[in-house]
């Protein structure tokens, strides 16, 4: 079998695992509000939706090692609005490297940090960079979303400023969990940012990181094109994301260290 769920497993089994051929996975979600339409588990529900939809093609040359998803993240730029939970910057990161070393002392050294929320990138990168250092491991961190071929399901403009509830995520939740989808309240949410681009383009500039909170981009805590988004659109990014995510997983697994 090319893959498992590493609470299933006894404590003989990792015994059989080579680490040159075993990638570990470590999901990270998030628990934050995502408008009046999305439940506040998103960021979780998708990564552990695209993970899943992964798995089922990974191929017999490796194997991945699937940890429990690690559910609340830090997403204290939702704080302003009711129902997110979210750790500090010292928790989380104490709590991705904690269950990292506990993976590194069965021996096994190839690990991938699966993200699934983008208030937290920052965070996975320097867990990633503190574990390479410290444990002479090959970590990688990636959001689920950032290692396929360019969208192209939507426009660049819904891109760039639906990060929040918008056109891709709403779609995504259609498919996985069109049940927890309140379709009704399904509209733009247009982001501040695209409202203030003319003004200030530099502010608003592609590669320029400002701090943020929620309330910034849009009263209602979201910010994209919900209205547009539907089922089939879903299917296709948790698709395509899921290839992309298999090609990564591959070159892990065959990548040796030091190169």
């Amino acid at each position: 079998m090319p893959y498992h769920y590493w609470n299933t497993l006894t404590t003989e089994d990792f015994f059989s695992f080579s680490p040159d051929r075993t990638v570990v996975v470590m999901p990270v979600g998030s628990i934050e509000q995502h408008g009046p339409h999305l439940p506040v588990s998103v960021d979780t529900l998708i990564v552990d939706g695209v993970l899943k939809e992964m798995l089922k093609n990974v191929p017999e040359s490796y194997t991945a090692l699937v940890l429990p998803t690690l559910p609340v993240g830090k997403a204290n730029e939702h704080i302003g609005l009711n129902g997110t939970l979210s750790l500090s910057m010292e928790t989380v990161t104490g709590l991705w490297t904690d269950v990292a070393e506990s993976v590194f002392r069965t021996g096994l050294k190839k690990l991938m940090i699966l993200n699934g929320h983008g208030g937290q990138s920052q965070a996975a990168s320097i867990v990633a960079r503190d574990l390479r250092v410290r444990h002479n491991a090959l970590v990688v961190s990636v959001n689920w979303w950032s290692v396929r071929d360019k969208p192209t399901i939507f426009s660049e403009e819904e891109y760039t400023y639906g990060i929040h509830g918008g056109a891709e995520e709403t779609s995504v939740m259609m498919f996985l969990h069109p049940e927890l989808v309140r379709t009704e309240n399904c509209r733009n949410f247009v982001s501040n940012a695209f409202l203030q681009k003319e003004k200030f383009p530099r502010l608003f500039s592609q590669g320029i990181l400002h701090a943020w909170k929620a309330e910034d981009l849009h009263d209602s805590g979201t910010c994209g094109d919900a209205s547009i988004a539907s089922p089939e659109a879903g299917q296709d990014i948790v698709k395509s994301a899921a290839e992309s995510l298999v090609d990564l997983l591959s070159e892990i697994a065959a990548f040796s260290l030091p190169a």
